[in-house]
């Protein structure tokens, strides 16, 4: 297990480099999307080989605790490798870097068994609250957590700031949560929704977006698609439509049936999509 002081100096390391970073990232060209860890160090292991074959950057977006067997080792993990190279680690939040849901789904009572929690959390809040909630490799593609918010539709990416915790503002709840409706088995309309804004079974004032809401928003923000995570996926990752790509990168706790996706993302190429350890397997025999 991580020492609480290994663990707080991999925090505040990391906490000055996330200090500097915007709200909305600004990516080169070419990059690594991970999606959820939830606590799967594996995962993030098996991350840095593939980044040291292809010589890429990665950024990783966002759920990185709660679920997981090894909560605590993924979070200093990724503290650690940010606070290292912070050129070629990239972080976005994603709903579970919010004390309101992970003091719910594991990541607290992890603590608990570790660490006196009232030592560690403030450090903690502050990692979340410092976290960009999303990124833009420009004129290519928007990385978020969970979707296009129905605020303010099409919602100008420009207007990002970074959330409290927990997370209060609608547009940004809504970039942790909403969904493409094609991730969900039914949706129905909502009074007030604007166009192409539809139910999400995540919760009353989160919403899933159709092809027509998601081409909107890239069409307003100058990109030609959507990279997201937030959906578990079992076999690692999928494409919803035209404009929106999901992935999904743990096989830890209740997801250890799950074969983690990745995707690589060129400017000016359709987005490659791969599942981690085919993918590791496949080089190492060549």
């Amino acid at each position: 297990m991580i020492s609480k002081s290994e663990l707080l100096g991999n925090l505040r390391s990391a906490m000055e480099i996330l200090r500097k970073q915007p709200a909305l990232l600004e990516l080169p060209d070419e990059i690594l999307a991970f999606g959820d860890l939830h606590g799967d160090f594996k995962t993030l292991k098996r991350s840095d080989t593939i980044r040291d074959e292809l010589g890429l950057p990665a950024v990783f977006l966002g759920d990185f605790v709660d679920r997981g067997r090894q909560q605590v080792e993924t979070l200093n993990g990724l503290a650690e490798r940010i606070s290292g190279d912070p050129r070629s680690i990239f972080l976005v939040r994603g709903n579970h870097e919010d004390f309101d849901i992970c003091s719910r789904y594991g990541f607290f009572d992890e603590l608990r068994k570790h660490y006196n929690i009232d030592h560690v959390l403030p450090e903690i809040s502050e990692f979340f609250r410092n976290l960009p909630m999303a990124a833009r490799m420009k004129r290519e593609a928007f990385f978020v957590h969970g979707g296009i918010p129905a605020v303010d539709h099409p919602y100008d990416i420009g207007k990002i700031v970074k959330g409290k915790n927990p997370i209060r503002k609608p547009e940004l709840v809504q970039l942790v949560f909403n969904d493409p409706v094609e991730s969900q088995r039914q949706v129905w309309s909502k009074n007030n929704a604007p166009k192409g804004f539809f139910s999400n079974s995540r919760g009353p004032s989160l919403y899933t977006f159709d092809e027509d809401a998601a081409k909107e928003f890239c069409e307003k923000n100058e990109i030609r698609y959507i990279v997201r995570a937030h959906v578990a996926i079992v076999d690692g990752y999928a494409k919803y439509n035209r404009y929106v790509y999901s992935v999904f990168s743990s096989s830890s706790g209740v997801y250890d049936r799950f074969r983690p996706g990745f995707a690589l993302i060129r400017k000016g190429e359709e987005p490659e999509l791969y599942r981690i350890k085919e993918y590791i397997k496949k080089k190492k025999n060549k």
